[in-house]
């Protein structure tokens, strides 16, 4: 038995009592534990409704005016839900007495044993009454089994916590809710709860007939953030008006005797009233605060000695001064900018408001993520600004944008509103793309076959014209021959389009936008003679239809177009197939740029092991397989246009780039810094064979398939690389003789050389810093590279003006003077056909050119005037050897004009180059000709720097004509990291409420001392 019931307490089995009372006191356990569980589940309800209660009223107190009813309601109805919580718990409890309830309880849980159990208490209680009709030993029998079972039964799974636990779930969302309420509205909880618990039973209110007070004073408290200092008003109306947040101090005199009062306030929304009490100051002064937050009525109350509550019929009223947005206006670049990935932008705004600004930002927002925001602006917390303005030079490469994404930005200004929080304004939203080069390149790539096509298909119809296939003649084979008359006008018209475009792609080649002009201007002077002839064959088709002998000169004319159409659409075909292949060779260039900033990036990450940089890491290890992604995609769409001989699949296919990338992946998330170093060793050695099957493809299809073109670059070449050696062959000669006439120079000058050495070096630190002063943002890259070496001559100069060495000082203020004057006319010619952004950037480029070439200049004849006249100084080898020189120097500055007659005669020598490089190879030529012409009056370090020029102008040349053959600019963004600036951007100023605030501020005494540079700050902030 003991065994059987396991859970009654050790005193029950000590005392051995039987089957019955075992019984009994299981029941008594489940009563105890239940009447706890009752009491606790009751008291999580009845707090949770409680709370959810008060809740509801105070948010019905916070936007609905309370009467008495409602807060009687919200006094009593705790009190009603105590009442009936006490009742239910003692109706549960007087159910939990019955033994019989009991039984069908533990029933309930255990349906097993409800029969018996119901049974053994019944008749256990019948037995208990007196006699029985039935055997006490089977009730014993009964008792006994049913104990056995129930003892096995534990009565934590007879009195289960189920609704407990979800009055405790409510009483936790209750909670949640009011800590919500707290957190989003505290003060309106606050003054809520005030009202609802200044709940007064007190009779009606009495309305005065007359004024219950005099005249008011009111002094009125701003808010700090508005600047305004206090202001009194006296013998006011009553009615109130300042912005939110305003302390409003009101004053006045009772006109009855009085023991208390109040002001009370009726906000205008929501009707809500709150009553501040008077505080009597001396006999029948009183004064009280109100402050201003909402628009609305107050009037007062008093309380007279006799206990009597009256209303003073005045009511007065409450007006907020509105508190408007910050006004701002943003200026950019036009409206759907598209611009490349590390571009700057440029932008001003202009923001102003009537209290006062504590910041402005630069919001934007990247597709359709989150807005993010970059302060531009912010106020100095000690004083109050209401406007501001100012640029800001945003940089795109801090983004990391893609291509083709798209972002809105707009500029935020936020006043200083500290009482109802403050308050942004913003501008107008304006939109950027980001440029997309490879985008770009393939529509003008898609252009120039639909443009081989169309040249195709023109080629078949006059090639079956006039034939032995043509099934018309007369009359139909002069329709024919119009309509492939208008068909080859839209050729030409397409391919001027097409030049166009190739202009403006980044990605073309200058010498394909050159030979596709040639190929068109070919083809309109072509087709200009078949347009007269066909002219006056319509004119004589309207008398009848044209004979054979008039169709004669058409066909001839036909059989020409036929000639020329055929070289240019194979041209135009072989441009397109040579520019794809170039592509890929671009992507595998690209891959070993993100290939070095790779292994940047991976030897700062073994330094810091930061998580940051590991993130970028991966970051653009992605990106680097997109772009072999992008190469595998274009690599098989070659297949059906490029034959096999000039791709190398099967070689390229065993590289296997991808898996390195996918390699070097798994290893770095994987912390294994050594296995990803050797990664990138194998990828550094598959990018570079790549690259080499890539380039020696290039090579073989232009051998191959344009050996005439490639013949005729090469020989260019091979010239100009001969020139250039003849001309720097001249000049180490020339350089002798120099060195001969500076020895005797040099002893000559020795008492002149210190002061004249002064003022030249102080020229030269004018002129370092007028070369300086050049703005190259916009510049080619050739031309940067002859501002470098400019700049570097400009060094040196000042270099040998401090070792007193003249002569050389000389020779290399020739040598600025002369690069300052060729990038002076460079600049030049490019301004013209400039667009007006860069000829904006242009000019300011040629002024600063031309202020320094003045000073080069002066400086350069400073010294020439300084030292002897280089003819007095001369023996007579030295002049003989001058005589040589001159005249080698006339014969190669013959053949410099040779070479560069023919190249603008001929139409490949316009192909071969273009404008500034032919403008090189005339350069060269002119400096030849000064030269000879300085050796010639036995000046042979004038002549000297001009030769050095000549060939420096030959080297370029030959540069310019390799990289003419290149994409201008194969990541399709070198040439956009320039400022975007804003149209018009000189012309901005601040605005004029701004500029009105400076001057009023000037108008101010500063301090005797600080006199000076407070009018300079504000000049400079004005201008």
């Amino acid at each position: 038995m003991r065994e059987g019931i396991p859970h009654l307490p050790p005193l029950v089995y000590f005392l051995g009592v039987d089957a019955s009372t075992h019984i009994s006191i299981y029941l008594a356990e489940i009563r105890r534990r239940s009447r706890w569980l009752h009491a606790l589940r009751g008291a999580a309800v009845y707090c949770a409704s409680l709370a959810g209660l008060a809740l509801l009223l105070l948010g019905a107190a916070a936007v609905a005016r309370l009467d008495g009813a409602l807060q009687l309601l919200g006094l009593g109805l705790p009190l009603v839900g105590l009442v009936a919580l006490a009742v239910h718990l003692v109706v549960v409890f007087r159910r939990l007495r019955d033994a019989k309830h009991l039984a069908e309880l533990v029933g309930e849980r255990v349906p097993a044993l409800r029969s018996d159990l119901v049974s053994s208490v019944e008749l256990i209680d019948e037995a208990r009454r007196g006699p029985v009709r039935f055997s006490t030993a089977m009730l014993g029998a009964l008792s006994q089994q049913t104990a056995e079972r129930l003892g096995k039964v534990d009565p934590r799974r007879v009195v289960a916590s189920t609704g407990l636990r979800r009055a405790a779930m409510g009483l936790a969302a209750a909670a949640v809710a009011w800590a919500g309420a707290l957190a989003l509205a505290p003060e309106a909880l606050r003054e809520a709860a005030a009202r609802l618990l200044r709940f007064e039973l007190r009779a009606p209110e009495k309305v005065a007939e007359e004024p219950l007070v005099g005249d008011l004073r009111v002094t009125y408290y701003y808010p700090p953030h508005t600047g305004r200092p206090p202001r009194r008003v006296e013998s006011s109306t009553g009615h109130l008006s300042g912005p939110p947040g305003t302390r409003a101090l009101i004053q006045t005199t009772a006109m009855v005797p009085l023991t208390d009062g109040a002001l009370v306030f009726e906000a205008r929304e929501g009707r809500r009233t709150t009553r501040h009490p008077l505080t009597i100051v001396r006999s029948l002064s009183v004064q009280t605060e109100l402050l201003l937050r909402a628009e609305g009525t107050y009037h007062f109350e008093v309380v007279r000695s006799a206990g009597e509550r009256v209303r003073d019929p005045v009511e007065h009223r409450v007006e907020l001064e509105p508190d408007e947005r910050p006004r701002v206006t943003l200026y950019g670049p036009p409206e759907e900018l598209e611009i490349a990935q590390r571009q700057k932008v440029e932008l001003a705004y202009q923001a102003e408001d009537d209290v006062g600004l504590s910041g402005v930002e630069l919001a934007y927002q990247l597709g359709s993520g989150p807005t993010q925001r970059l302060p531009l602006w912010k106020s100095d917390p000690r004083t109050r600004q209401r406007s501001a303005a100012g640029k800001h030079e945003w940089d795109l490469s801090t983004l990391g944008l893609r291509a083709g994404a798209r972002v809105a930005y707009w500029i935020e200004a936020i006043d200083n509103d500290a009482v109802l929080g403050p308050k942004r304004g913003l501008s107008a939203t304006a939109h950027l793309r980001v440029f997309s080069p490879e985008e770009k390149h393939q529509r003008t790539l898609q252009q120039q076959q639909e443009l081989a096509e169309q040249a195709l298909e023109l080629l078949s119809g006059r090639l079956l014209l006039f034939g032995s296939e043509a099934s018309v003649a007369g009359s139909g084979q002069l329709d024919r021959a119009l309509a492939l008359h208008r068909g080859h006008g839209r050729l030409v018209d397409g391919l001027r389009e097409l030049r166009l475009r190739m202009k403006q792609d980044p990605l073309t080649p200058e010498a394909v936008v050159r030979t596709v002009a040639a190929i068109r201007r070919r083809q309109s002077v072509a087709l200009e003679g078949e347009t007269k002839l066909l002219k006056e064959l319509e004119a004589a088709k309207r008398r009848g239809a044209p004979r054979p002998s008039q169709l004669a000169p058409v066909e001839t004319q036909n059989r020409k177009l036929v000639t020329a159409l055929e070289l240019d659409a194979l041209l135009l075909a072989d441009l397109l197939e040579e520019q794809r292949l170039q592509g890929l060779v671009s992507l595998t260039q690209d891959l070993q740029e993100a290939r070095k900033k790779l292994a940047e990036l991976l030897a700062r990450y073994k330094r810091s092991q930061s998580e940051q940089l590991k993130r970028e890491l991966l970051r653009e290890i992605a990106a680097m397989e997109r772009k072999l992604q992008q190469l595998q995609a274009q690599l098989a769409s070659l297949r059906s246009t490029v034959p096999d001989e000039y791709l190398n699949r099967e070689a390229l296919a065993q590289v296997k780039a991808g898996e390195e990338l996918k390699r070097m992946s798994q290893l770095l998330q994987q912390g294994k810094i050594a296995d990803v170093e050797a990664a990138l060793a194998s990828l550094d050695q598959k990018l570079a064979r790549m690259q080499s099957l890539l380039g020696g493809n290039l090579q073989d299809y232009r051998g191959q398939r344009m050996s005439e073109r490639e013949a005729a670059y090469g020989k260019l070449l091979d010239r100009v690389r001969d020139l250039e050696g003849q001309q720097r062959g001249l000049a180490r000669r020339t350089e002798q003789v120099v060195g001969q006439y500076q020895k005797r120079a040099t002893s000559l000058m020795q008492t002149k050389v210190q002061p004249m050495l002064k003022r030249a070096l102080a020229k030269a630190r004018k002129l370092a810093k007028a070369v300086e002063e050049v703005d190259e943002r916009r510049l080619p890259d050739f031309q940067q590279e002859q501002l470098g070496r400019v700049r570097a001559r400009v060094q040196g100069l000042q270099g040998v003006l401090q070792q007193g060495d003249l002569e050389q000082a000389l020779h290399m203020a020739q040598r600025a003077n002369n690069g300052l004057r060729t990038l002076k006319e460079d600049l030049a010619d490019d301004l013209e056909g400039a667009g007006a952004w860069q000829g904006q950037a242009l000019r300011k480029a040629l002024g600063g050119t031309r202020r320094a070439q003045s000073l080069a200049a002066e400086l350069q004849s400073d010294l020439e005037t300084a030292l002897p006249p280089p003819g007095s100084l001369l023996r007579a080898e030295d002049r003989q050897e001058l005589g040589k020189l001159r005249r080698s120097q006339q014969t190669l500055r013959r053949e410099a004009q040779q070479l560069l007659r023919k190249l603008q005669s001929e139409e490949a020598g316009a192909r071969l180059l273009g404008p500034a490089a032919r403008r090189s190879l005339r350069q060269s030529e002119e400096y030849m000709g000064q030269a000879a012409e300085r050796l010639g009056a036995a000046h042979p370090q004038e002549a000297q720097g001009a030769q050095e020029e000549a060939a420096d102008r030959l080297a370029q040349l030959q540069k310019q004509v390799q990289q003419s053959r290149q994409p201008r600019d194969p990541t399709g963004e070198s040439s956009y990291r320039e400022r975007v600036p804003i149209p018009g951007a000189e012309t901005f100023r601040p605005p004029k409420e701004f500029r009105q605030d400076l001057l009023d501020a000037m108008k101010e005494k500063a301090p005797s001392r600080y006199r000076r540079m407070v009018k300079r700050y504000y000049e400079e902030l004005v201008r």
